[in-house]
Parts: structure tokens; C-alpha cells; sequence
């Protein structure tokens, strides 16, 4: 089956994919030749630095580095979308193979990229939200070019099998105890506060109404009486003229086709000018182009269906017939190997007892003899430096250097961004640009030369399939040839050894010589078992040892019982691609006017991915991107801050564990053990069956201030208090081989009670804060248009409609209140029995008034709460310390100003 289809870019032909492949490597080379532009690389991918050139310029402004970075992170943006567009849609199971590398190391070099990128930014050094709509408008793209996609493939590849059986004790737990799949999300419900009315106020309000339908009933009588008077009269005066009655109909008949067509030809401009999505011409109809559109977008859809079943179709031949393939290559190939690591270990072996004396027990001298270790420049002696006292007197020092650190970090870095910066910072790291170097190498070696002309259906190759198999062959010879000639070797020794015996009976000596080596051979053995008794197995913390050999199974039935691990539905989750955002198209110019922003949702949602996603979601990117284990998601009621972490283990298809003082209440125990121990289970766990997600909502109580007295006195309450000894020793046990991801949700991080310098060292240490602000007017604009659409009415025809629906007036005014307030009062607006009565939207009665009566009533954000979320945002930011040295130094600039024009007027005097 070859599948071709007739449009879009998504859905197409296999050699559509591959010219989208080839383009991706082409700019991935550029990229790397822009990260190490005047060395080269060795033969093995490793970057050679170039050597100093006399008199070229050693150094850049920090305007440059940004510029440099920016660019860069714009281009990776772009490769790693196309690549994994490919990796999503290529059938061809070895290409996806080698497709896969290119895109971990691609998502890796991104992150690094971002990282610098934010740290020369001059505005707000080491912020996650840089502003690159001036560079984008150099390259003359649009933010849109710049949304990272959610790589549909980590939820396929968190399906190994370890993962699925633990998710299937999951389900079998939580059928065996009824419990649901879906985490709870709280929710306050919508009140709608009503004045208080009398028994007299509501029979008024009744006989109103009454009053008005009988009213209404009269006129549609009366104008039924006048439509009959007219008929009549009509009847009378006898016969129209036939001329006269074809030109009234031509007439009403021209004038709606060309109502038709004006209005069909203005939604068309409006489409095009990308004011207007589809489907929206306002008369109920839907016109031609949205019909075609429609089509073909379900052709799509269709077509990208068929090709991903292809992909697992071929997929699944492959591992099938590679079994085969390997068999095949150790029947053909295997006898030649085989003789011929024979001959070398016999030879090599032979020479050795020959020159030597030595009767190698094994071949490891061997190996190194045929690959010798890299020769380092550096002295043993000079290695073996850092041991002696110098060396734990640096260590001294270092550990005063990061508690130093530690305690700047926890106040937020308030270091300015040096104006000049070294050439040396714009040169890529030499282990990530080699990875991407190999990676197109090899694509330039094997595929762009591979002849596929008569590979229709994209099955795997079989020359390439031989390659991959034959190192496994050979490692598995090597070993079978090594365990048979060591036996044959000391069957030889053994021989040689009676034949000495017999021998010595006669001169006796040459078998004390024997017995003696042999003693000395025993000894040895003697030591290293003592050796080996000697090593001592590292103590396990409380809980471990609570927990015994309790197993997997076991543990998860447990914690599915407690209510703490629960999972994400594939159904019904709110994606990323559903949180509604829109971008800060002049960021950049607000900035250089120093005035203050909020991060723009686009920004926000960019950072979760960047920072909780692609980390989460592939082990190779967690191991080698900027480590964070630990994101706070703070912001005001209804911000998305729940809907953000649901999405982020919906992506990854992660573990769900609910540590929110909700979810433990009155599951802890009673005892300091059981704590220890449920809080074990939960990171054990964690770690066996990642990817997972600890979430905790309220996380300020985690961090609340309370005394000793209090927190003895209170064995049953304050859980997230009972748990922080335990929790917090957990969370830095977390390495980067770990892909667990702690999510911790609040609404004042700065709330009475709580120690925020806490707070902000366990999120600023190998972690993320994330400020979740209302959205923007942009933003605000796009939720109400699609709040208004998703709840059953066409929005473009109430602004088209004669009443003059202002939409932008909602956006201006609804200024400080959350998605969720907004998408609270449309629901309340328009609930879907007054939906079900709408025909025409223009007609509706629908006005502005409506919802600013009803939005008025829902939560907002004040401004101190507001003021409260933007200092501590600019805290951890280390704005608010930058603020405070240039104050000083302007003030200080200021005094010796003065001091100056005091001395001048005396000399004048």
C-alpha cells in the first residue's frame, strides 16, 4: 500500500517526508558549522576548537550574544518541528531509528540554547521569558512560527513494558476498589449572587410577564387580521399583470443573489486576511471553501491515521524478521569470526607464556593491546594532585562557595549582565554539537546515497539491517570463543601440570617450586575475598526499611487505595493545544521603554514545554538539558495552573501521585514510621514507573511556619507538615537520570504564615516558578471568541449582526479576571437551553450588557493580590535587587555630583 495524498502539509507522500527529512539535516548542518564555525571535527564527531587568530576580535557586546542566541533558538525551533513531523509520519522503521537520535539531540541543543539566550538577555537576565518578536521581525516570520509542538510520540514511548504492567496494576487496583481514573479537579462552583425578592416582588414580576405574552398574542392577532384585509383586497381588484408580477419576483430574486454573493465575497476577504477563521459567514450556510476545506481536512486526518497504522505494521515486520536477519548472518558469517578470533587469542596467548611466562586467565590485557586508552597530556602526578591537601582545602572552600550560593539563590541572582562577553561563549558544547555532527554524517554516508526506487511500501533494508546486526553477532562469538579456548587453555595447563608431577617424583624440587606458586595463588585468592566481604552495602533511609521486600504490585494496589496515584484518562483531558493563548507582539519595545510586563500565556506555555515536557517525556533529553525536577505553578484562581499539570502528564502518559493535603487527609497514620514509609513508597515507586508526576496543590502549606509544640500536638492534621522532613529529603535524592517531576500549585506563595525563602530555595534549586498572570488583551480577545463558539454560537455573526456586538469592548474591560472567570460567565450567559432556541446569532438578542452584568458577579484579581504575585516574581527574578543597585549607584552618582558643583562654587568664590 503507498499512501498519497492530494494536500496539506502534514499528510503526504513518503518522498514528501523525505525531502522535509533532507531539508531538516541541511539545516542542522548549518547550525552545527554556526556552533563550531572555524574548527573542524575529528573522526569520531569530536568538534577541534580553532586555533587563535592574531589581532581578530576576542570579544562581543552582550546586544550580539543575544542576537546570536535568538537566532539560533528560532532555527532549532524550526528543525525540531520538521523532524518531528517526520518522526510522527515516516514509515520506514530504520529511518525513524536514526530520526529518533537527531531529535533527542535536537530538543537537548534547543534547551541549552533557550538557557543562554535567557541569560544574556539585558532586560531580565536568567528570565524564561525572553521577548524575540524584534529578532522575529527581522527574519520576517510570525510568532506563530515559534509555538513548540507537544511531540505526539511520548505517549507512545512511555508504553515499554515495565511501564505498561505497572499501569496495569493501576487499572486492576482501582477497578478491584471502584475507584475513578480522572484526577478530581476543585473547582469552585459558579454563584451567581441574586437580590433578595418578597412574595408581593415576584407575583409583580409574574404578572409582568403575563402582561407582555397576552400583549404579544394580541399583535400577532392583529397583524394575522391585517395580512387577510390585504388578501382580500388583492381578490377584488382582480388579476396582477403578468409583466408586473414576473419583474417584482426578477426584482426579490437578483436582490438576493447579490445579498448572497456580497456576503459570501466579504467572508471570503475576511479569511483571507486572516481576521475570520471558517465557517463563518453568518447566514447559516456554509460556503464552497468551507466545505472543500472540511474535506480536505479529514482527508488529512484520515491520512495520517493510515500512516501511522503503516508505521506499526512495518514496525512490527522489522523486529519480526530481525531475529531472522541475525540468524542468518551467524550461519554465513559466523564460521570465518569464529577461526579467525581463534587464531588471534591462540597466537597472542602462546607468545605471551613464551616471553613472559604468564598464563593469562583471561583476554582483558588483550583488548587493551588492540584499543589502548585515549593518551592525556597531563602528568599522572599532576592527576593525582587534587588528592593530597591542597586538594580537601579546595574542597573547603568550595563547600563555603555553594552554601554562598545556595543563600544567593534563595535571594534570586542579582549579578548584572557583563556588556562585553568573550567569543568563546557563542562556540556550542563539544558533546552536543558532536552528537548532531554524527548524526549528519551519517545521514549524508547512508541515507541521502541509499537507492529506494523499488521500496515502495518503506519496509526496513536489509544491507542495513545486516550492519546493525553485526556487532551483536560478533559480541556474542567473542564470548563463546573466549569461554572455549580459556577452557581449552586450562584443560592445556592442566595437562602440562600432571606431566610436571609425574617428573618431579623424580627430581622433587620442581614440585615444591609448583606447590609453593600454588600457596601463593591461594593466598591471593584468600585476599580478595576478603576484599570483597570487606565492602560494606549502603544504609537505606527509614522508610526503605519499613518498606521490606514489598514489591511493585504490591506498593501500587496500596497507594491506589489511599487514593495517591491515580490515572490521566486518554479521554477527556484538557491538552496544551487547548490552552488558549495568543503572543505579546510588542514585548521587546515595551521593555526598552522599561516598562513592566506580565509574561504572555504564549510564553508561559512555551516554558512549560520547554521545561516540564521534553525533560519528562525522553530520558536522553532529561540526562543532558538543564536539570529541573521541581516547577511551581503560581498564579491567581482559575489561571489554568490545574489544567497545566494534568496536561503535562497527559503528554508524557505519566504516573499521577496526589500528595495534596486533600489527598492525605487522615492517611497517614499515627506514627513518624508510617509517614516515612508511605512518603518512600510514593518516590519509590515514582522512580520504577517513570515517567511520573508527584503533584501538589496548596504547596505553600508545605512551607507554613509552625512550632514544634504545634506540629507534636497535631498528629492527625497538618499532612503536608507531617511529610516535609521525609519529602524534602526525597527531592534532593532526585538525580538527573530520574524522570520525576514534582508540580507544586498555589495562589499566594507569599501568603502569612509561610516561609517563602524556603519556598523559593527548594523551586530555585534544580527547579522552575512559573508566574500563571490573567491573560493579556490578546489573549482575552481569543477566550472570548472561543468560549462564545464553544458553547453553540457563531461569534462572527453576533459582530456582524446590526447590534453592533463589540467583542473587543469585553476583551478591554475584562481586564484582571482569569480564563476561568470568563469561560464562567459565558456558560452562565449561554446555557445550552437558550442555545437550542437561537436560529440566526444576528437576531439573537445577545448583547454585550449580559455578560458584564454576569462577569462582574465572578472572581477577579485585585490589584493587591496582583502587586503581591509581581513582587515575588520579581524577587525571584533578581529584578527587584538590579532595581536596587541602580538606585544606589544612581544615588551615589548623584552625591558626588553634588559634591563636584559645591567644590567648583567654592574655588569660584
Amino acid at each position: 500500500l503507498v499512501v498519497i495524498t492530494f494536500v496539506g502539509d502534514d499528510a503526504m507522500s513518503h518522498s514528501m517526508y523525505d525531502r522535509k527529512w533532507q531539508s531538516a539535516m541541511e539545516q542542522l548542518s548549518d547550525l552545527v558549522f554556526i556552533e563550531n564555525p572555524d574548527g573542524g571535527f575529528d573522526d569520531n564527531g569530536t568538534p577541534i576548537p580553532a586555533p587563535p587568530v592574531a589581532g581578530a576580535a576576542t570579544t562581543i557586546t552582550r546586544e550580539a550574544a543575544f542576537r546570536h542566541f535568538g537566532m539560533l533558538y528560532i532555527r532549532y525551533v524550526q528543525v525540531f518541528k520538521d523532524i518531528q513531523a517526520c518522526y510522527d509520519q515516516i514509515v520506514h522503521p530504520q529511518k525513524r531509528r536514526d530520526i529518533r537520535i537527531v531529535l533527542d539531540a535536537t530538543m537537548t541543543r534547543l534547551l541549552q540554547v533557550k538557557k543562554s539566550l535567557s541569560m544574556f538577555d539585558g532586560f531580565t537576565p536568567g528570565s524564561d521569558y525572553v521577548h524575540l518578536d524584534a529578532v522575529i521581525d527581522e527574519l520576517k516570520m510570525t510568532p506563530y512560527d515559534l509555538e513548540l509542538p507537544v511531540p505526539a510520540f511520548f505517549r507512545e514511548l512511555n508504553d515499554a513494558p515495565n511501564l505498561v504492567e505497572a499501569r496495569n496494576f493501576v487499572d486492576a487496583a482501582m477497578e478491584q476498589y471502584g475507584l475513578t481514573d480522572t484526577p478530581e479537579e476543585v473547582t469552585q462552583p459558579v454563584e451567581i449572587a441574586m437580590p433578595s425578592m418578597t412574595l408581593d416582588d415576584a407575583i409583580r414580576i409574574i404578572q409582568k410577564n403575563e402582561r407582555g405574552r397576552q400583549g404579544r398574542c394580541r399583535g400577532r392577532m392583529v397583524k394575522a387580521l391585517a395580512d387577510d384585509l390585504k388578501k382580500r383586497k388583492i381578490v377584488k381588484t382582480g388579476e396582477i399583470d403578468p409583466v408586473s408580477a414576473v419583474l417584482t419576483l426578477q426584482r426579490w430574486f437578483r436582490g438576493m443573489l447579490a445579498r448572497i454573493r456580497t456576503r459570501a465575497e466579504n467572508a471570503r476577504e475576511l479569511r483571507f486576511l486572516g481576521m475570520v477563521p471558517s465557517r463563518s459567514t453568518g447566514n447559516g450556510i456554509d460556503s464552497p471553501e468551507d466545505v472543500d476545506h472540511d474535506r480536505t481536512m479529514r482527508t488529512c486526518s484520515d491520512v495520517r491515521s493510515l500512516r501511522r497504522q503503516l508505521r506499526k505494521d512495518n514496525e512490527n515486520d522489522y523486529i519480526d524478521q530481525l531475529e531472522s536477519v541475525k540468524k542468518h548472518v551467524e550461519n554465513v558469517n559466523g564460521p570465518e569470526f569464529r577461526e579467525k578470533m581463534w587464531i588471534e587469542r591462540y597466537e597472542w596467548w602462546i607468545q605471551q607464556k613464551e616471553h613472559t611466562g604468564i598464563e593469562h586467565e583471561n583476554f582483558d590485557e588483550f583488548y587493551q593491546m588492540k584499543n589502548p586508552p585515549p593518551v592525556t597530556d597531563q602528568p599522572a602526578a599532576e592527576q593525582e594532585e587534587p588528592k593530597g591537601k591542597k586538594g580537601k582545602g579546595d574542597g573547603k572552600k568550595d563547600k563555603k562557595d555553594a552554601k554562598k550560593d545556595s543563600k544567593k539563590d534563595a535571594k534570586g541572582d542579582v549579578s548584572e549582565v557583563p556588556e562585553t562577553i568573550p567569543n568563546s561563549v557563542l562556540i556550542g558544547p563539544t558533546a552536543i554539537v558532536g552528537d548532531l555532527f554524527r548524526c549528519v554524517k551519517k545521514y549524508t554516508d547512508v541515507w541521502a546515497k541509499l537507492d529506494e526506487s523499488n521500496n515502495f511500501k518503506q519496509t526496513f533494508d536489509h544491507d542495513l539491517a545486516v550492519q546493525k546486526v553485526m556487532p551483536d553477532v560478533v559480541e556474542s562469538i567473542r564470548k563463546t570463543v573466549d569461554e572455549q579456548l580459556m577452557s581449552v587453555l586450562e584443560n592445556l595447563k592442566l595437562q602440562i601440570q600432571i606431566r610436571m608431577a609425574e617428573e618431579s617424583k623424580k627430581s622433587g624440587k620442581k614440585g615444591k617450586k609448583g606447590a609453593a606458586k600454588k600457596g601463593k595463588g591461594g593466598k591471593k585468592g584468600k585476599s580478595s575475598k576478603k576484599g570483597d566481604g570487606a565492602a560494606k552495602a549502603k544504609k537505606c533511609c527509614d522508610g526503605e526499611k519499613l518498606l521490606g521486600d514489598q514489591s511493585i504490585a504490591q506498593c501500587i494496589d496500596e497507594l491506589v487505595r489511599l487514593g495517591i496515584v491515580k490515572r490521566i484518562p486518554n479521554d477527556g483531558v484538557k491538552t496544551l493545544d487547548q490552552f488558549i493563548v495568543d503572543f505579546n507582539y510588542l514585548g521587546h519595545e515595551y521593555e526598552s521603554a522599561s516598562v513592566r510586563l506580565d509574561p504572555s500565556l504564549a510564553q508561559i506555555r512555551s516554558t512549560v514545554v520547554e521545561s516540564c515536557i521534553l525533560p519528562l517525556g525522553s530520558q536522553y533529553v532529561k540526562e543532558n538539558s538543564p536539570l529541573c525536577n521541581a516547577v511551581l505553578l503560581y498564579g491567581p484562581p482559575g489561571s489554568g495552573k490545574t489544567m497545566i499539570s494534568r496536561a503535562i502528564a497527559y503528554h508524557t502518559n505519566a504516573m499521577w501521585f496526589d500528595l495534596s493535603a486533600s489527598a492525605l487527609e487522615k492517611k497517614l497514620g499515627t506514627t513518624k514510621q508510617e509517614v516515612s514509609r508511605l512518603v518512600h513508597m510514593v518516590f519509590h515507586v515514582a522512580k520504577q514507573s517513570a515517567p511520573s508526576v508527584i503533584y501538589i496543590d496548596h504547596i505553600e502549606k508545605l512551607f507554613a511556619v509552625v512550632s514544634k509544640k504545634k506540629a507534636e500536638a497535631s498528629a492527625g492534621g497538618d499532612e503536608l507538615q507531617r511529610i516535609k522532613k521525609d519529602f524534602l529529603a526525597h527531592r534532593d535524592s532526585l538525580t538527573a537520570k530520574d524522570r520525576v517531576l514534582i508540580i507544586g500549585n498555589t495562589v499566594d506563595p507569599t501568603a502569612d504564615g509561610v516561609d517563602d525563602g524556603e519556598l523559593k530555595s527548594f523551586f530555585k534549586s534544580n527547579g522552575k516558578m512559573i508566574f500563571c498572570p490573567f491573560p493579556d488583551y490578546a489573549t482575552r480577545l481569543r477566550l472570548w471568541k472561543t468560549f462564545i463558539t464553544d458553547a453553540g454560537v457563531n461569534v462572527y455573526a453576533l459582530i456582524q449582526s446590526r447590534r453592533k456586538f463589540e467583542i473587543g469592548t469585553l476583551a478591554y474591560i475584562s481586564q484582571g479576571y482569569t480564563a476561568g472567570s470568563i469561560q464562567a460567565a459565558v456558560q452562565a450567559v449561554l446555557p445550552p437551553r437558550r442555545v437550542a432556541k437561537i436560529t440566526d446569532p444576528g437576531k439573537s438578542g445577545i448583547v454585550i450588557e449580559d455578560f458584564i452584568t454576569v462577569l462582574s458577579k465572578m472572581p477577579y484579581t485585585f490589584k493587591d493580590m496582583h502587586a503581591r504575585l509581581v513582587d515575588f516574581t520579581e524577587d525571584i527574578t533578581g529584578v527587584k535587587q538590579r532595581k536596587a543597585l541602580q538606585a544606589a549607584a544612581a544615588a551615589a552618582a548623584g552625591a558626588s555630583g553634588s559634591g563636584e558643583d559645591a567644590a567648583s562654587t567654592k574655588k569660584k568664590k
